[in-house]
């Protein structure tokens, strides 16, 4: 069965390539998320021996990441990938058609990647098959009301000015869904949270560039092919002011970010008992 293309691959990677050139002007946002990335990692006292990072965010490394002996860097761009470190391992790579070895890993961490991703359950699949028994996925993704202002303020202009909407800001995958996808593709102990983030921009239009900055504009296949107008663009950010705008002229942009944390399954890991096991009835502790 052939799986649904919702998004354009290829633009991704010539967006990402033209970000790459100004990679550590946009990086603030992906910095703070692999920062938390890196927070739940220092919380599990093992090492791993050899790890991949999906998507380069230039956070994980032997020297800020002490539990990792060998990290190897991806990324769907290979101009991206130079910012890497050149004496690592660094390999460009499609994280829809994952290229390691079943049972060859012990850590894959990705840092806002995952969400560009057609097949979701079927990329799951593959990491999971990719990790050795005991082996860890830690990855963080934006969710569904990310820039959810934004969305909002261009369909709204958009139906003022041509009597329809278009997908110009992309949609992101739910919580709820991920966590039950997480356990679809046979990950030991799921865990599923979110950050919401809120970042102030001095306008629409400053958001916007950051976002470019950063690879991360819309690459649905379903968007519109006419460009948007300096016309649609500034009704859009008329009603963004009027609607989010702060007393100090500034607007707010809103990131959720999902978090996953799952484990291939292993003969060592805690179990739940067999029902009907208890040895105490609930109604003597009530």
């Amino acid at each position: 069965m052939s799986v649904p293309q919702l998004y354009d691959r290829s633009l991704l990677r010539k967006r990402k390539d033209r970000a790459s050139g100004n990679f550590e002007q946009h990086t603030f946002l992906k910095e703070e998320i692999a920062d938390r990335l890196k927070d739940r990692l220092s919380f599990i006292k093992r090492r791993f021996d050899c790890a991949v990072e999906l998507g380069y965010s230039g956070q994980f490394s032997q020297e800020n990441c002490n539990t990792i002996t060998t990290m190897i860097f991806s990324d769907l761009s290979e101009a991206m990938l130079r910012h890497a470190d050149p004496m690592q391992i660094r390999v460009c790579l499609d994280e829809e058609q994952f290229p390691f070895a079943f049972h060859s890993l012990d850590l894959i961490v990705s840092c806002l990647s995952l969400h560009w991703v057609n097949d979701f359950p079927g990329m799951l699949y593959q990491l999971r098959m990719a990790l050795k028994s005991d082996g860890l996925l830690l990855a963080a993704f934006f969710g569904e009301h990310t820039l959810f202002e934004l969305r909002e303020c261009l369909q709204q202009a958009e139906i003022e000015l041509h009597q329809g909407i278009s997908p110009r800001v992309s949609a992101f995958i739910s919580t709820r869904d991920s966590g039950a996808l997480l356990q679809r593709a046979g990950f030991a102990l799921p865990v599923v949270d979110y950050d919401r983030i809120v970042v102030s921009y001095a306008s629409l239009f400053d958001l916007m560039a950051d976002l470019k900055g950063m690879g991360e504009t819309n690459t649905f296949l379903g968007r519109s092919q006419r460009m948007a107008t300096r016309t649609l663009l500034n009704r859009a950010a008329e009603i963004y002011q009027s609607r989010y705008g702060s007393a100090d002229g500034s607007i707010p942009a809103t990131f959720d970010v999902v978090y996953l944390t799952g484990w291939a399954p292993s003969e060592s890991q805690p179990k739940a008992l067999k029902r009907g096991s208890a040895q105490l009835h609930l109604s003597e502790i009530l």
